[in-house]
């Protein structure tokens, strides 16, 4: 147990997740009314340097029903290697929609050129939060030149379009 004090609040912490063989960081919570689902980004420790884990992140999936013990369920999403998100998957967020899971994600792309520069969102669904599919073959967001510097415009910058938080229209728009 790891104890802390702030103010007047005690707050314990028993576990922290970590997974020996990759590194874990950037995470998002979907709770499913049963159990909460962690997404984070992952990639093999294997790897030596820790710079490297960019462009060879995944999405991983673990489960816990009180936040402190979890399951690790390995990949919940990795880049497609024919797509136009083959180098690495970054931060995002899950919502619920009209009874389906929609996972809004950061990736990065080899066909530009530009690495972990070129950054898109990317949109898939799942029924269950645990097999996921791409709802389209090209990003669902990028950024729009009309408001942002894009690497069409200079390409020596970088289009950092990531880390969706998506959340409903509470106008229903």
């Amino acid at each position: 147990h790891h104890i802390r004090q702030y103010g007047p609040t005690l707050l314990a912490f028993r576990s922290v997740f970590r997974l020996d063989d990759d590194w874990v960081w950037d995470s998002w919570i979907a709770d499913d009314g049963e159990l909460y689902h962690l997404f984070f980004l992952r990639a093999p420790r294997s790897l030596g340097d820790p710079g490297q884990r960019h462009t060879h992140a995944t999405i991983g999936h673990a489960i816990s029903s009180d936040l402190i013990d979890w399951t690790d369920l390995g990949l919940a999403l990795a880049p497609d290697p024919r797509g136009w998100d083959d180098l690495s998957l970054w931060t995002g967020s899950v919502v619920r929609d009209t009874g389906r899971w929609l996972m809004f994600f950061t990736a990065l792309n080899t066909a530009r050129g530009h690495g972990v520069h070129d950054q898109r969102i990317g949109v898939a669904e799942s029924d269950d939060l645990t097999t996921w599919t791409r709802v389209l073959d090209h990003p669902a967001v990028e950024p729009d030149s009309r408001w942002y510097k894009t690497l069409r415009d200079d390409p020596t910058a970088s289009e950092t379009w990531r880390d969706p938080f998506v959340f409903r229209d509470p106008d229903g728009d």
